[in-house]
């Protein structure tokens, strides 16, 4: 009988100290739930992926472009769109810092006179692989194809690498209290 009452009293401690670690857990995840949609709302998964598919194609998009570099610009001003809470802020927080060198190294690769401005500018354009210019520069039409493919390919492997961070950054800010309580 003893048994079966220090068994139920053991359970239900246990118990108790979890409700109470989610008590103390669940605002602060509220809280980065609604800075997470701030920041979404400032740039979302789609935006980078429509900015990898235009990079990968030796093209960058203009709208994308520019909430990426609105996101590198609050992430290195520290504002308080890109501050989270708790322990989980801390690690979105040195994901971002990842996005702001990453998108800083993106910006590096698609400078002029490599990416160019877009003569008789479309709207939705910004800058285009100046495939000329690599012609012109290189001495066959191997080597110029071989420079066109790796420009297109280091620029686009920085926006995946923002994209995964992103996403993770995703995953960390909407995850429930009861998530923190056990791993997969």
């Amino acid at each position: 009988m003893q048994l079966t009452i220090n068994i139920f009293t053991i359970i239900g401690s246990s118990l108790g100290v979890i409700a109470f670690i989610i008590s103390i857990i669940n605002p602060i995840q509220v809280y980065n739930t609604k800075q997470w949609t701030k920041l979404n709302s400032l740039l979302d998964l789609k935006d980078l992926e429509e900015l990898c598919n235009g990079v990968s194609y030796g093209v960058l998009y203009k709208e994308p472009s520019n909430r990426l570099k609105n996101l590198i610009y609050l992430i290195k001003n520290d504002f308080e769109e890109v501050n989270f809470k708790g322990f989980t802020g801390k690690r979105i927080n040195n994901r971002l810092q990842k996005i702001r060198e990453t998108g800083d190294r993106f910006y590096g690769k698609v400078q002029v006179p490599n990416w160019d401005f877009v003569k008789n500018n479309p709207e939705h354009l910004d800058k285009q692989l100046n495939k000329d210019y690599i012609f012109k520069n290189c001495s066959s039409d191997a080597e110029a194809q071989e420079r066109i493919n790796k420009a297109m390919s280091t620029a686009t492997s920085e926006i995946e690498e923002i994209i995964y961070l992103y996403r993770s950054i995703h995953q960390m800010a909407t995850k429930l209290p009861i998530e923190y309580l056990y791993k997969k």
